[in-house]
Formats: C-alpha cells, structure tokens, sequence
C-alpha cells in the first residue's frame, strides 16, 4: 500500500483527504491543531461537507489514517500534498498585502524532510511563479536541490464548500510541474485517487498557476460588471432583477448577480495576487483594481443610501457566512456592513442561524438569537441562508421593522410591500406602499 502525505487538515484537505482513502492509500496528515487526533479518537469528530466525515472517522479508525502534528512523521512518504492557504491582509489603513510568512514557515520545515525525490505538490493558490521562484529557493536555503531531494509539482483546487467531494471527480485536475520527471509523478499520483480523465496536465507550473487566478479574476470582475450596472439601474428606474432574467437566455451571455458584497477565501483575495504579479513587471492591473474597488464598494453604497433615505437606529444583519447555508465567514460583506451601520451612528445586531452566541460576540457584533425577539428599523440580508429567505415577514412588520434591505435579491418584493414594510434591493431601488416613508422615533 502507498503512504500519501497531506499537509494542511482544514476543509480542502479533508476533502482531498477523503478522495484518497477512498482509493486504499494509506495517509499520514500533519495539521497544527492538536484537536483534531483527539477528537477522531474520542468519536467526536465532525464534518459540514458531504460524505468527508464518515470516511475520515472509518479510516482513523482502521489505522488507514494518521494524524500528526509532527511535520517529520511524513519523512516516509513518497509524496506530500500541501494544503495550507496563502493569506491577504487588509489592515486598518486599506493597504493589502499577502501573508507569505505562515506558507514560508512550512515550507521550510518541509525542506528538512524531503529526500530521495519526495514529490511535494502544492494545493494552494498562489501568485504566478511562487513555485518556481520562492519554493525552489526556500528549499535551497536547506541545501536540497530539485531532481535528487525533491519534485515539485504545482496543482491548483478548485472545489468549494458542500460541493467538495462531487467536484473532485467532475472538475478538470491541472496540473504542472517543474521538469518531465516531476509531472509524471504527480500525474500519476492525481490519476490515483481521481477518474483518470480529468487529470490534465500543463506545461509548465506558471500556466497551472495562472488558470486558477485567470478563474478568480474573471468572476470578481463579472461581480464588478454586474453591480455597477446595478447602481445604475438605480437611477435609471430599471429593475435590474428583470434584465437579469432574460439577459443570459443569448447562451452566449454568463452575467452573474449583483450583492451587498463579495465575500469568501478565494473572489476577494486572488486577484491581488495577479495585481502584484503586474506590479512586478512594471504594470497595472487596472481592470482587476477597478474591479476589487466596485465590489468593496456595494456595502458602503447600499448602506449610506438608506441611511440618507430613513432615520434609523437599530439595525439588524441576516447572515455572517459569505455563501448561503455555509458556515464560513472569510472576508464575509456583514463585516463591511455592520462597520458603515455603526458609522452612521446605528446600533447594530446580528443573527446567523449556523453560529452560537459566542462564536458572533468573539467575531464583535451583538448577538440576535433571531429576527423577531427585539425591535429594528431596519433588516438587512447579506447572507440567503433558507431560514432567511423563508422569513415571516408580517411577523417582522408586527415587531417594528420598517425597511427590508435585500442585499440578495432573494425576497419576494410585492411580499415585503404587502407586509407594510419598505423594500430596497440591489439594482431596484426603494420602494413602498406608503409615499413619504420615514422611520419615527419617540
């Protein structure tokens, strides 16, 4: 039996993880969180994506699985799969920058155990030529030269949250690498736990590195289109949620939705990484920072709107995940709007169904057990989880809620109206059955 390695135990890991033991590969994982053998130990390991849980207990279980926090347990390995993310800070100031330290630092540690052509391919998305130029190096830092200790081979995920497990065997697996040898190891390796079909390889780490940002960038800048047409729209009393039904029925036509915000690990963060890669040689990325401005910018937008529009005090936010019924929050837009809420002096609370008091409290907003408990002016959904989409809205009106924001578009608009409550989309306006509308307060 063949011994994988896997670097990186999060969710993308778990998921590659589930794929190979699935194959009857023998896995060693080394993860920085202690928990997690503890918890697969004690029965109490779980797992939000379909079909990762049981198979990752079942092979913990069997010794089919080994989880480490120990990087040298996977010196036995034939090859290693890195699955750690390469981090964008935006600090206080707005001047983003990436990370590399953490991915550096494991890196490096992965350096003291590669011998005998270990294969180490990298999952992550990356800037282009990060493979060839800050890996090659930082191995070389430990004396281990590519070809004798090491292949190093480059092959981007691209699989998202509930989905994983159906992606990995209906998804196009590129991959690159630095030299011949090191492509046929990897190939080989993808071709066995993945349908032999769709493992595509490239000629050369940067084409693999590219197609995963050239993807990222394209949807952030469809978003970008999308949500400048819808600020029009606006103005133009066009409703752009009728545009949009009909405007992809060409078969040419692929426009995406507009939003409150574009939240998540990869739209906001990736096209960062080809800015820099412009910058580097000289240019400017102009479309892709145009694009990272408009998204950014929906949340102030929508927000300042109503706020010029009503008197309002108290606010309610529906969702703190980035994506419907999924519990992850990264670069998730609530964080945008609670912040433009508070700016404009409006208390502010949030409630998201697939979180605890405490998990919301730790991440700073007021906790609402619910839409209903207490009185807002105005609700404002950013995340369509179905327990929001499904809202009693005449209960909502009952408790004082005047205005809907749909930061989705996943209400029913004439609904919110006949409810006796103002309605604001994206792309649609405000609207409401009372002509000189404004909130009043004693």
């Amino acid at each position: 039996m063949s011994k994988v390695g896997l670097i990186g135990f999060g969710k993308i890991g778990q998921a590659i993880a589930s794929q190979i033991l699935l194959s009857g590969q023998e896995l060693i994982a080394f993860d920085t969180d202690p928990t997690l053998a503890t918890s697969l130990a004690a029965a109490q390991y779980s797992s939000s994506e379909p079909g990762v849980g049981v198979k990752i207990i079942e092979a913990f279980s069997s010794g089919q699985l080994s989880i480490q926090s120990d990087m040298s347990a996977l010196k036995h390995c034939t090859a290693v799969l890195v699955c750690i993310p390469l981090l964008v800070v935006e600090p206080p100031s707005g001047s983003v920058f990436i990370d590399y330290k953490p991915f550096d630092d494991c890196f490096r540690l992965l350096a003291t155990i590669v011998h005998s052509r270990m294969l180490i391919s990298l999952e992550t998305t990356v800037p282009i030529g990060t493979c060839r130029k800050r890996l090659v190096a930082l191995f070389a830092e430990y004396g281990k030269t590519h070809g004798i200790d090491y292949l190093l081979a480059f092959s981007p995920e691209r699989i998202m949250s509930n989905t994983m497990l159906q992606q990995l065997t209906t998804t196009p697996k590129i991959v690159g690498a630095l030299t011949v040898e090191a492509l046929e190891s990897a190939e080989s390796l993808y071709k066995s736990f993945l349908p032999a079909h769709l493992v595509k390889t490239v000629s050369s780490l940067e084409i693999a590195e590219m197609i995963k940002l050239a993807a990222m960038v394209h949807r952030d800048l469809n978003l970008a289109l999308i949500n400048q047409l819808a600020v029009y729209c606006e103005t133009a009393n066009i409703d752009v949620r009728e545009v949009l039904s009909l405007v992809n029925t060409d078969n040419v036509t692929h426009v995406l939705y507009p939003g409150i915000g574009v939240g998540g690990h990869c739209t906001p963060v990736y096209p960062y990484f080809l800015i820099d890669n412009f910058a580097e040689r000289g240019m400017t990325f102009s479309l892709a920072v145009e694009a990272r401005r408009v998204n950014d910018s929906m949340s102030d937008h929508i927000i300042n709107k109503v706020c010029e529009e009503f008197s309002l005090t108290t606010a309610l936010i529906l969702g703190l995940g980035f994506r419907p019924n999924v519990k992850e929050d990264a670069f998730s837009p609530s964080y945008k709007v609670n912040n433009v809420l508070k700016k404009n002096g409006i208390t502010t609370y949030l409630c998201d169904p697939l979180y605890s008091e405490l998990e919301i409290t730790n991440k700073g907003f007021e906790y609402a057990s619910d839409p209903y408990t207490r009185q807002y002016d105005i609700v404002i959904l950013v995340t369509a989880h179905d327990d929001f989409v499904e809202l009693d809205l005449a209960k909502l009106a009952q408790q004082g809620c005047k205005l809907v924001v749909d930061g989705r578009n996943a209400f029913n608009q004439a609904a919110v109206l006949a409810a006796g409550m103002a309605y604001r989309g994206v792309g649609t306006g405000c609207t409401s059955n009372k002509p000189a509308l404004a909130v009043e307060h004693d």
